[in-house]
């Protein structure tokens, strides 16, 4: 039997409950983590892992939302409360899922 391959995840959010998906992203072998986007200015450059309590995973942590949607990858996980890059993935038909009922003052229940 083959294996599954993998969903490509990037990562928006390492606050306290955006700690704690990533971390579930990182041990679950059916994702892999390919970016972790910020936005506090003293957390880019960062290394992800350490970002949220774990070993290090290889991936700088980036402010820059062109380069995590270049990376292409097929789940955007939310947990921030800024909607940038949000309905950008939406619009390119991937996948988008967020912890979070309101984005960029949309209540997520009516969607």
């Amino acid at each position: 039997m083959s294996e599954k391959p993998s969903i490509r995840v990037a990562h928006r959010g390492t606050g306290a409950t955006g700690s704690y998906a990533q971390r579930g992203i990182l041990a679950d072998p059916a994702l892999e983590l390919i970016a972790v986007h910020v936005t506090n200015p003293d957390k880019v450059g960062r290394e992800a892992g350490e970002l949220v309590g774990v070993e290090p995973v290889g991936l700088a942590a980036t402010s820059d939302v062109e380069a995590l949607l270049d990376l292409r990858p097929g789940c955007l996980f939310y947990a921030d409360q800024a909607g940038e890059g949000y309905f950008r993935f939406l619009g390119d038909g991937r996948m988008a899922t967020s912890v979070l009922s309101r984005i960029a003052d949309v209540d997520a229940t009516n969607v």
